[in-house]
């Protein structure tokens, strides 16, 4: 999707809508981030692409300029919040083939993003309580 919404800006896009599902949410957005441009290190500063089980690895992200003036609505069908037994990773990963291990991995990776987002002051509403919504809007604002 990020190669897409890549293309779409370059084309003159000002307005873009996300139609986004749970399943597509344990990465947190990241994949569709790279495409766009975002850049994610880790603590020796390699550029990597992160997935739903190296999130807790991003410790730096760069955030390209052609995005500043483009507004996104995400829409979703879904209402999980993020991380724990109801959050994303329980509820969706096995039916794209996770294991139980996986599950746990993915779930404390989604954990680690948040507290990554938390302790950068960067714009990202990921308390537990909200909705997995919140992870989209995370792509938003700061993907």
């Amino acid at each position: 999707m990020g190669e897409q919404i890549f293309d779409a800006i370059k084309n003159g896009a000002k307005l873009i809508y996300l139609t986004l599902g749970g399943s597509a949410t344990n990465d947190a957005g990241c994949g569709m981030a790279v495409g766009v441009g975002y850049k994610f290190f880790n603590e020796k500063g390699n550029g990597f692409i992160p997935t739903g089980g190296t999130l807790q690895e991003i410790k730096k992200i760069t955030f390209p300029q052609n995005i500043r003036n483009v507004k996104f609505i995400a829409l979703c069908d879904v209402k999980n919040v993020l991380y724990g037994k109801t959050g994303a990773a329980f509820v969706y990963a096995k039916q794209k083939g996770a294991t139980d291990d996986d599950i746990v991995l993915l779930d404390k990776n989604l954990q680690a993003l948040t507290l990554f987002a938390n302790l950068t002051d960067m714009i990202l509403h990921l308390l537990k309580e909200q909705e997995l919504l919140a992870v989209l809007e995370q792509g938003q604002c700061s993907f």
